[in-house]
């Protein structure tokens, strides 16, 4: 089908000649964006509400005022509310391109366009007139977005537009004389007249063949010859590329490399809905509810009923008395089922309807176009797409916005996209295929109408929704019409309306409050969105839900500010009266120009330096939030209510003395009216410093004291409510701070913001705002306990595997015997102190040796490497990488007793990570070693016919090394020092081994060490930014006395093979591990 229109010719109620247009055919800019006309600044005719709120339907009201009796018995009457546009021009329009003479293709300032040398009619210009790169470059593209199609004759290929995931069928009135066709799409007439297609994602690759041979007349052969089967059920379609085909794919077509450059909004979701030629009331409803019914919030229609006096196609003369027929012609079917039912779902379901105006050059739109009229409501749910050339002007064959100039935008007339190599047909402009450079086959479909205009607007609607999904339709209208670009006469026009659609703005937020109060209900706790635009208007704002709304234009908006849920910030100005009973924020510098009033629990946060140009009032537990530091300025009088009540904290902007200092918050040019002179109610939240004086007014100033507490004695009050091993770190990190505080109280302000201590000054401030709830938390952190638990448990680990060294002695070789043996070895384990708690993983492996030097004398070696985990549940980690070299004697005193000596060395790289009290990362790198040296006796007896019973007792000493370091991490990471410690520990261990046959035994074991002096792997040292100030960190206590128990298997697998394993439970009061290890022995 090379020619997309149909313009069928029908009989309406009143027996006019009128047009039903798949408006693809016909003959170019609009107003909006800045002011309006006065005849443009409300609806224009009597009643028509701009608020869009009743939730009631509304009926035809032919005797209301304006509407009858004035005009000669049209209801409508155009003469009373038609006006002439401004004299006043609007600038040019910006298309957004810069061609560069010269380069194929052109250097635009948007997407790359056709070369102009093909005759291709700039195909892509359109997405640069409508500044569309500038959302796609923002990574706006729809994604959340349900959009409907409402249109006839879809092809076999809508699977190339990828996000169309349904497509359905239209079967009402095909009852009688039903076709061959018809029966495929409607098997048995199905009773909801619909058939859902499910479009298989692989055919988002479908390619055409290539050809060699191009002309018009094989484009239809071209197009049908796809390498993949199509739709696999429902009815066939055309084999040609269709008018719905192209809607769908100007809207949310996929961009393909190599082929098409994708619709508008390529992300969202389309629902579509093919009336099949069927454009009665019954089908088109249907496809609304579909459409709805799968989520759809926009629905596109390009399509409509215009009137025509003639059987031209196209009117292009400028009609007369054929305006006043259409207007009568509207006004008598206004109570259509299709009118009745788009205003209900505009009003109920809250769907956006995206109209094109039709293309016979008429001074108005189609019908549809006028809901409003009949209607009023249904203005919020109702914009009209006008269509312009290349150059910004309205079409020739455009239907202009006329009386609909309220809800109608203009947008580009023809549409295209050129393609090269293997092509992938997106849209639009001549049937025609041509060579580019190089022979390369270059190929366009096209054609003209609003039918194309109207899925750019339906598109940009879509990028809108995704950014902002809690948008109603009356929030999506506001937001795409304000946006517009001005173009033709100043402001809202006859010819285009709002102006040219501006897709890039548009998902930035609305540009005006433009119908009354713009209801702004975000919703979800943790949704944040952005109105980036200057928003002007006579509107107002009503925030509402739970989520926040940041205002970040300069907004010169007249109507009040409510916030009546959520949190509303102003990042720089708005010019109204605002009223919360909700989150009012005002950021560093903000400005509102008008009266504030703080009501029913609601909260105003003043950020530093902001002002209020009016009054500022506080009644019916209205607050004040202030962070400590930060001035509000209000120009007018301040007042608060008996039960008003500020609220002090955040991070301050000074660092607290221990003598205070008066800090003023609020500065008020009218005065402070508060009872008593002073606030009643008072939230200075924080144990690191005392406000006193809180709320005082003297004036015009209102101000609290502030001096710090010594951190020791914050620390002390603390540790009562904490576990003891807690309590323990946060009096250790309480005596570091406050060492380093001390240092900072002998600096001047000046020093302590400026130069080498000004990190440490700033630290020290967020040091002293942290809120009660997290007091704890932070000393805890500061105290970097970490360091000392983590090499604690690697001594411990370590311990063991000296132990597993000392147990291959344990079991003799024949004289002049070796024993090569590997294993490998895991741990698990759990330290717990109350609310304190730890886990280590140890993953090792070891290679040694054992020789029998002579009956009664046994030696063993063995080499390990590994790493072990720590982490803990107050965000402190570490993995110490080491090595260890382990080395026993064991001689045989008599046939009962025995002696054994050994010595183990390790080498260790402890990484460390934590958190340094004010959510810095701090990470260190220590380096040390482990020497342990133990000497055992014992002795042994038979026990149970074969089994032996070997008990042992002695001393071991361990001795840490570790070197000097340096956290990474800022002034509140820790310098430490090197670091010396040595313990002796005592050893008890009892051994039981019992032979299941000659190649098999049994054996376990148990045993018993203590530490006779408590194990200290603090680390003494101070804060990298201090410059005198020492301290030393925070440790947990290890247990001194652990035991262990466990069970293992020994089998001599032949020809000098063995193997082995055991699992082993160390246990504490507050300490535990587990492991398991195996291994391999070869004898010779």
């Amino acid at each position: 089908m090379n020619k997309l229109i149909l313009n069928t010719k029908l009989k309406t109620v009143a027996a006019v000649c009128a047009t039903i247009f798949l408006t693809a055919c016909g003959g170019g800019g609009g107003g909006g964006g800045g002011s309006s006309p006065d005849w443009n600044s409300t609806p224009t005719a009597p009643g028509v509400s701009n608020t869009g709120s009743a939730d009631t339907p509304d009926t035809p009201e032919p005797d209301k005022p304006g509407f009858g009796n004035n005009c000669k018995g049209y209801a409508l009457c155009v003469a009373d509310h038609l006006k002439p546009d401004s004299t006043e021009n609007a600038p040019a329009p910006n298309l957004n391109i810069n061609p560069v003479a010269g380069k194929l293709p052109p250097v635009l300032n948007g997407y790359p366009e056709a070369n102009p040398r093909l005759n291709f009619n700039d195909l892509t210009r359109y997405k640069n007139a409508i500044n569309l790169k500038t959302a796609h470059d923002l990574g706006y593209k729809g994604k959340g977005a349900v959009v409907g199609v409402v249109d006839n004759d879809i092809s076999d290929y809508a699977e190339l537009f990828g996000s169309t995931t349904r497509i359905s069928y239209g079967c009402s009135g095909h009852q009688a004389g039903i076709s061959e066709l018809d029966r495929l799409a409607c098997p048995g007439i199905v009773s909801d007249g619909t058939e859902d297609m499910n479009i298989d994602p692989a055919y988002l690759t479908v390619k055409v063949r290539p050809f060699d041979v191009y002309d018009n007349a094989k484009l239809n052969r071209v197009f049908r010859d796809f390498e993949n089967p199509t739709f696999q059920h429902g009815a066939p379609h055309s084999d040609t590329l269709n008018h719905m085909d192209i809607v769908s794919y100007l809207l949310a077509g996929r961009a393909v490399p190599g082929y098409g450059t994708g619709g508008v909004a390529p992300e969202a979701k389309l629902v579509g809905y093919d009336v099949r030629d069927k454009f009665d009331e019954k089908n088109i409803i249907e496809g609304w509810q579909y459409a709805i019914s799968k989520g759809a919030k926009i629905i596109n229609n390009s399509y409509g009923v215009s009137n025509v006096r003639n059987d031209d196609e196209y009117s292009y003369s400028p009609p007369n008395v054929s305006d006043l027929e259409h207007v009568a012609q509207f006004n008598m079917t206004a109570d259509s089922p299709s009118f009745r039912k788009m205003d209900e779902h505009i009003r109920k379901d809250g769907t956006l309807f995206v109209f094109a105006a039709g293309n016979d050059g008429l001074t108005y739109g189609s019908y549809e176009g006028l809901l409003p009229y009949a209607y009023p409501k249904a203005q919020k749910g109702l914009i009209v797409a006008a269509g312009v050339e290349n150059d910004g002007t309205i079409a020739k064959s455009s239907n202009r916005c006329g009386l609909m100039a309220q809800w109608c935008l203009s947008a580009p007339y023809q549409p295209g996209v050129l393609f090269k190599g293997r092509q992938y047909v997106d849209a639009l402009d001549k049937n025609m295929v041509i060579r580019g450079s190089n022979d390369e086959p270059l190929l366009g479909l096209g054609g003209r109408g609003t039918s194309f205009s109207a899925p750019l607007v339906s598109g940009t609607a879509a990028l809108v929704l995704g950014r902002y999904p809690w948008m109603s339709n009356d929030n999506l209208r506001t937001t795409i019409l304000t946006t517009a670009q001005d173009i033709g006469a100043k402001g809202v026009d006859s010819v285009y309306g709002w102006g040219l659609l501006n897709a890039g703005k548009a998902v930035k937020g609305p540009a005006q409050f433009a119908f009354g109060m713009f209801d702004a209900n975000v919703t979800g706790e943790d949704t944040v969105s952005f109105f980036e635009n200057d928003i002007s208007g006579n509107g107002g704002l009503n925030k509402t839900g739970d989520g926040r709304l940041i205002l970040d234009g300069e907004n010169t908006y007249t109507g009040v500010t409510n916030v009546m849920g959520g949190m509303l910030s102003v990042n720089k100005s708005i010019t109204s009266d605002v009223y919360s009973g909700s989150k009012f924020h005002l950021n560093d510098n903000a400005r509102v120009k008008g009266n504030v009033q703080v009501d029913v629990n609601g909260f105003l946060f003043g950020g530093n330096n902001s002002t209020i140009d009016g009054n500022l009032t506080f009644t019916q537990n209205g607050n004040l939030f202030v962070q400590l530091g930060d001035v509000l300025n209000v120009t007018g009088k301040t007042e608060f209510g008996d039960t008003g009540g500020i609220w002090l904290g955040g991070v301050s902007k000074y660092y607290a003395r221990p003598n205070e200092r008066l800090i003023t918050f609020l500065r008020s040019e009218g005065g402070i009216t508060a009872k008593d002179g002073q606030v009643q109610r008072v939230y200075a939240d924080g144990e690191m410093v005392s406000r006193d004086n809180v709320g005082t007014a003297t004036g015009k100033d209102l101000y609290y004291s502030l001096r710090r507490n010594n951190v020791n004695t914050v620390a002390m009050t603390v540790k009562e409510r904490l576990d003891p091993v807690l309590a323990h770190n946060v009096v250790q990190g309480g005596r570091n701070l406050e060492n380093l505080m001390e240092e900072a109280d002998k600096l001047s302000d000046k020093e302590l913001a400026t130069g080498s201590y000004a990190q440490t000054g700033r630290l020290l401030i967020r040091a002293q705002s942290e809120r009660t709830d997290g007091t704890a938390t932070m000393l805890e952190q500061l105290a970097a306990g970490v360091h000392a638990n983590s090499t604690n448990v690697f001594a411990e680990t370590q311990s063991r595997r000296l132990k597993s060294t000392a147990d291959k002695l344990d079991r003799p070789l024949k004289t002049g015997e070796t024993d090569v043996f590997a294993e490998t070895k895991r741990d698990t384990g759990d330290w717990k102190h109350g609310a304190a708690s730890g886990g280590l993983t140890d993953f090792r492996q070891t290679l040694g040796v054992k020789y029998q030097a002579g009956e009664q004398t046994t030696l063993a070696a063995a080499f390990d490497a590994g790493q072990t985990k720590w982490d803990e549940n107050t965000r402190g980690s570490a993995a110490v990488n080491s090595f260890g070299l382990n080395a026993g004697v064991r001689h045989n005193l008599d046939n009962m007793t025995f002696v054994k000596a050994l010595l183990g060395y390790s080498g260790y790289k402890n990484k460390t990570a934590r958190l340094n009290g004010v959510d810095i990362r701090a990470e260190g790198e220590a380096e040390g070693s482990l020497t342990q040296a133990a000497l055992l006796s014992g002795f042994r007896l038979p026990v149970f016919g074969s089994g032996l019973l070997e008990t042992e007792i002695g001393a071991r000493l361990d001795i840490l090394r570790q070197k000097a370091f340096e956290e990474k991490g800022g002034a509140l990471a820790w310098k430490a020092d090197k670091l010396s410690e040595t313990t002796p520990v005592g050893l008890l261990n009892v051994r039981l081994t019992q032979p299941l046959n000659d190649k098999t035994a049994l054996f376990g074991f148990a045993g018993v060490e203590h530490d006779f002096k408590k194990r200290d792997y603090a680390l003494t040292g101070m804060f990298k930014g201090a410059n005198q100030a020492r301290g030393k960190t925070g440790a947990w206590d290890m247990p001194q006395t652990r035991w262990n128990a466990g069970l293992g298997i020994r089998a001599e697998l032949g020809r000098g093979w063995s193997a082995f394993g055991n699992y082993e439970h160390t246990g504490s009061s507050r300490y535990k591990s587990n492991s398991l290890k195996a291994g391999v022995g070869y004898r010779f």
